[in-house]
Formats: C-alpha cells, structure tokens, sequence
C-alpha cells in the first residue's frame, strides 16, 4: 500500500443542498454566492499557494465501465494541457489535480410538495454530486495534501 494514498470515493463531493423553487413568478433569492474582497497586493500566502501548487504528487484516473467516457481525460490549468491515461499512475503537478476535483457533475432529483403556509407548491430541486473523472492520489509528499484535497471536493460548483 502506498503511503499518504488518498481515494477521492471516500470523500465528499460538492455541497449538495436541496434548492427549493416555488412554481408562481416569485423571486428566488441566492444566498450560496460569495465575494472575496481585495485589501491590496497579496503577501507571501499567495505565494506559498503558487509554490504548493507547482509541487509533484502522484495519481492514477480511475478506469471506467462506461464505454462513453473519454478514455484519455485532458484537463487544462492557464492553457496548459495534461493528460491523464486511465488506470496508470502519473506524476503531475498538484494544479492539474485541483483541475481534476473541481471537474464536478451535477445531477437532479426533483421533488413538488405543497408550501406548509401558502398551499403553493413548490419544486424541490435535490442536486447530487459526483466528479467527472474519479481518481485516487496514490503519493502526496506534502502532509498538507490530504486535507486541501479534501476541501477542494468539498467546495460547491
């Protein structure tokens, strides 16, 4: 077994939250959106991201059953292509690899129950997420991987 292995189909893939839409013409009003406010040039944090980012870790693009899918996956990071040959280990870049987890699908389950004080009803939209190229880090030298890997699946789409 390698060491500081990570299997990225024991984590959590995206912030599936229901979404409910009412069928009349009211608003919908979305509160998952952020800004990041800029105070002035960015310090050494950001470049140690950069440097943490550039850093090599070995993966392997899990191999599929489903005969549609690509069987050579190309990402790219800043117009820097990367490919990946299913079922091999390759050592790329930790960047390519956040490319990887955010490559995210999103599917819907829908749900229309009646609104509990208005009678309205209502859509529930279920979303469920699953990532487009499942992957496993087979060796992460840095401690800190694991647990960036495991808060960039967790971020929304």
């Amino acid at each position: 077994m390698a060491r500081n292995a990570s299997d990225t189909n024991e984590m959590q893939v995206g912030q599936d939250k229901a979404l409910d839409l009412p069928t009349t013409s009211a608003r919908i009003k979305r509160t998952d959106r952020k800004i990041e406010p800029v105070d002035g040039p960015r310090g050494n944090e950001f470049l140690d991201e950069l440097k943490f980012m550039e850093e090599p870790v070995e993966v392997m693009v899990l191999e599929s059953t489903d005969p549609a899918v690509e069987l050579v996956p190309e990402v790219f990071h800043n117009g820097v292509p990367q490919r990946f040959i299913r079922g091999q280990v390759q050592t790329v870049k930790r960047k390519f690899i956040e490319v990887l987890a955010r490559a995210k699908k999103t599917t819907y389950k829908q749900e229309i129950y009646a609104d509990r004080l208005s009678g309205d009803a209502v859509q529930r939209m279920i979303p469920q997420s699953a990532l487009q190229y499942p992957f496993q880090i087979i060796n992460d030298p840095n401690p800190r991987g694991q647990a960036w890997l495991r808060k960039v699946l967790a971020e929304a789409s």
